[in-house]
């Protein structure tokens, strides 16, 4: 194993030597002895390790979009350097996708805070209180700012909190706009490699996973990520992947799917990386890993005739049409969003606006964070009593008529509403305020006001149906506009051109009427049938010269008699000479006068 291990160099980052493991997660705490042996670690290479692992959990890839704070203490140790502290959280982030990646997780860094001046809190004290005090920032500060699913805080203290406690988080609130958060202690002393395991495991809290327990392995390692102690170990066992996964069938973690777009992401541009960074189009990893026929691994760079290869709004190396739903709503307080026709993610995701009354299962509650707060829904939330508590009663939770519990206090349900200019009033009673403040319009009515006939949805969401106005379009076009205008050409042109026409059409008509005579007689002297039989002799007299005997004259030609011109040509058309038939006397001739 050991062999295996220092492979694990290579791929990430570097060995580690000399760590002291003081470590503790979460309230549980233990002291390691420092081990002096060289700790490589390995990753992704473990024979069927990955491929167990994944297998039980959700098939589709979950997008982590992580922002890394780093604290004035940190910003110091790194000399003040902006541009080393940035490259080393870049390598961090690059590990936690590493140790994820086995779960069919990408953890993207979209934000990068650094604390240059001062700490807009204290760092020092307990550990819960500083957690407490870094996500209430971070609600108010920000995610206004930069969106996304889990924040962690870099501390640079030089040693643990109380009872060696270096790292802590919140359990399962992931997406959860109040408690998405954990702080980790990076004393100076620790190696990289080593303290990214410690944030490995309090994002994998944030993602609902608990304490590995006596039954939870990993490769046949007594240690992985989640264990109560850490050995640094860089592996998720499978019980790990079975918490993700109840998380997500429970309903949470449902901002995990959109991936982030390439501009938003804090990193060095890689084709083969599997993210999707600044100028590539696609990246599905590298050639001998890619299996997307819609990306060239090579150039990261769209097949020919794709136009996107993956996405929730892409279905066969295509964008699907502007109004198919890309993420159903999960509960009575989210909201439906749909794509928008132009862009192959869907778009992120939005939820009824908080303070506004709910009902689940019967039971009275009030939205909160895209949550109807009911106690039901939060005893179906329960953790095991080894981790921090999210806070007893979530906020939202109903406590008297017409109150709410709020930052542990029972308020009046109005304190809930956040400081958005939208009601029932501005949406017509035909929507609902989202949580940006703007109307999510039933379907028949659409945005911004839900005033006028429409396809439903918001601005924020997109449109709730299918557009098939292209469609229509288009069949207008060609079944109706079409037609006109080529009846509208020909029409123009027999007004514009008529005198030249008038000659063509006149000697058209003549031509049908009057045929030429060279015609008649083409017609006269071609096609010609020769009997097989005699014709019975003509009983008519002529007046006029004699005619030659019978047996000068050949046997009857004739030839193809044009009818509407018989009598024009009877004059030039001469009858067949008379025969006699077999037996008959010839006439005699009459005597020539002597002189």
């Amino acid at each position: 194993m050991m062999r295996k291990y220092i492979l694990f160099a290579i791929v990430l980052l570097s060995c580690v030597s000399g760590i002291d493991n003081i470590d503790s997660f979460n309230g549980r705490t233990s002291k390691l002895s420092k081990y002096s042996i060289v700790h490589c670690y390995y990753h992704g290479e473990v024979e069927g390790y990955e491929d167990s692992v994944r297998k039980r959990n959700l098939p589709q890839t979950s997008y982590v979009e992580l922002v890394l704070v780093v604290d004035q203490l940190r910003y110091i140790h790194n000399k003040e350097n902006e541009t080393a502290v940035r490259e080393e959280m870049v390598q961090l982030a690059n590990l936690l996708d590493g140790y994820y990646k086995q779960l069919n997780i990408r953890v993207v860094l979209v934000g990068l805070e650094i604390f240059k001046e001062s700490n807009p809190f204290n760092v020092e004290g307990s550990a819960k209180k500083v957690l407490g005090d870094f996500v209430k920032w971070r609600k108010t500060s920000l995610l206004p700012k930069i969106r996304h699913d889990i924040a962690q805080l870099i501390v640079g203290l030089p040693e643990p909190y109380e009872t060696n406690i270096l790292g802590m988080a919140f359990v399962g609130t992931v997406c959860h706009v109040a408690n998405a958060g954990g702080i980790n202690v990076f004393s100076g002393d620790t190696k990289l490699p080593y303290f990214s395991t410690v944030v490995a495991h309090e994002m994998g809290h944030n993602l609902g996973m608990n304490h590995d327990t006596d039954g939870c392995s990993c490769n046949g390692e007594d240690s992985c990520i989640m264990a109560s102690v850490s050995g640094g170990a860089p592996l998720f066992s499978g019980c790990s992947g079975t918490y993700f996964e109840n998380l997500i069938i429970r309903g949470g973690g449902t901002c995990l799917k959109n991936q982030p777009s390439s501009t938003d992401v804090v990193d060095v541009a890689e084709c083969g990386n599997g993210r999707l960074d600044k100028g590539e189009q696609c990246d599905c990893g590298k050639p001998e890993e890619c299996n997307n026929k819609c990306c060239d691994a090579a150039t990261c760079k769209f097949t020919s005739g794709s136009v996107c290869s993956q996405g929730e709004c892409c279905d066969n190396c295509q964008i699907k049409v502007s109004g198919a739903p890309c993420r159903e709503s999960v509960n009575t307080c989210d909201l439906t969003e749909y794509c928008n026709g132009t862009t192959e993610f869907c778009p992120n995701d939005f939820y009824v606006m908080d303070g506004l009354p709910c009902e689940d299962n019967q039971a009275a509650a009030y939205c909160y964070e895209g949550q109807c707060q009911t106690y039901d829904f939060q005893c179906r939330n329960l953790f095991k009593p080894d981790v921090l508590d999210p806070g007893y009663v979530n906020s939202g939770s109903p406590c008297d008529k017409g109150k709410t519990c709020l930052d542990f206090k029972c308020e009046n349900a109005s304190a809930l509403l956040p400081n958005l200019d939208c009601d029932a009033q501005k949406c017509n009673n035909n929507g609902i305020c989202n949580d940006q403040g703007n109307c999510h319009c039933d379907n028949g009515w659409a945005p911004p006001n839900c005033d006028r006939s429409g396809s439903g949805g918001s601005i924020n969401s997109g449109r709730a149906q299918i557009d098939h106005s292209l469609r229509n379009g288009l069949l207008i076009f060609f079944l109706l506009v079409v037609p006109v205008l080529i009846i509208v050409i020909l029409a123009l042109l027999y007004i514009f051109k008529r005198d030249s026409l008038k000659p063509c059409l006149k000697r058209r008509r003549t031509k049908s009427s009057n045929p030429t005579t060279g015609n008649a007689d083409r017609k006269a002297n071609g096609n010609v049938q020769r009997s097989a039989t005699t014709q019975p002799p003509s009983q008519a007299t002529f007046d006029g010269p004699g005619y030659p005997p019978a047996t000068e004259v050949p046997i009857s030609e004739y030839g193809d008699m044009d009818y509407w011109n018989a009598e024009e040509n009877a004059s030039s058309v001469q009858p067949p000479a008379p025969r006699q038939g077999p037996g008959v006397p010839r006439p005699i001739p009459p005597k020539q006068p002597t002189h």
